[in-house]
C-alpha cells in the first residue's frame, strides 16, 4: 500500500486540478416542482452577442455534451410536447491579473535584497481570456426561465475536446434538477 500511496495522491491532485479550473454557479425558481419534468427539447433562441453562434464546432460539442448529460440523468429528448426547453449561450471576456511581488522588505523582513536592489519589488501584469457557458432551462408550459447554470473557465489557445465539454456539462448540470427540493 505504501508503494501506491504517492500514485493515489498524485491522481487525486490531477483530478482536483482538472475540476477546479471550471467554476460553476446555479440559480433556480424555488416554487417549481422539478420532479414533474421528464422530457426536454432544444430551443433555438438567438441570444445577443452569443459567441457560440460564431463558433459552430464548439456549439455542437456543448450541445452534444449537455444532451448526453440530461439523458444520463433520465430525461428523454423529444421534438413534441416536451416539459422543458434548453437554451445555451456563451461569452468570453479578457481579464487582467496583477501580481505584486512585494516592495521594500516585503516577505523577507526589512533590509536590502541585492537581487532586487535597495528599493525592491516588482509587479507583473498579465491578461487572459475567461469563457462562460450558460445553460437555461425554460418551463414550456409557462414559458418562464426556471433554472440557470453557468460555468466559467480560463480559455487557452487550444479548443476544448469533446471530453472536456462532457466534464463541463456534468459540472454545470450537477444541480439540475435541484437537490434542495
Amino acid at each position: 500500500m505504501k508503494k501506491f500511496f504517492p500514485v493515489i495522491v498524485l491522481a487525486a491532485i490531477v483530478i482536483m486540478a482538472g475540476c477546479s479550473s471550471v467554476t460553476v454557479k446555479h440559480d433556480y425558481d424555488r416554487t417549481v416542482d422539478f420532479k414533474l419534468y421528464k422530457t426536454f427539447a432544444w430551443l433555438d433562441v438567438k441570444v445577443p452577442e452569443d459567441e457560440l453562434i460564431q463558433n459552430p464546432l464548439a456549439r455542437k460539442r456543448a450541445i452534444e455534451a449537455i444532451d448526453k448529460e440530461l439523458q444520463n440523468k433520465g430525461f428523454e429528448k423529444t421534438d413534441k410536447g416536451a416539459d422543458f426547453g434548453v437554451i445555451i449561450h456563451g461569452r468570453s471576456k479578457e481579464q487582467m491579473q496583477i501580481t505584486d511581488w512585494g516592495g521594500y522588505g516585503a516577505g523577507y523582513g526589512y533590509g536590502y535584497r541585492p537581487w532586487w536592489g535597495p528599493y525592491g519589488g516588482t509587479t507583473d501584469v498579465s491578461y487572459y481570456e475567461v469563457g462562460a457557458l450558460v445553460v437555461d432551462i425554460v418551463d414550456l408550459k409557462t414559458k418562464e426561465l426556471v433554472w440557470r447554470g453557468m460555468a466559467t473557465k480560463t480559455i487557452g489557445d487550444k479548443p476544448l475536446t469533446p471530453e472536456q465539454w462532457d466534464g463541463i456539462a456534468a459540472r454545470v448540470l450537477a444541480n439540475f434538477p435541484p437537490v434542495e427540493q
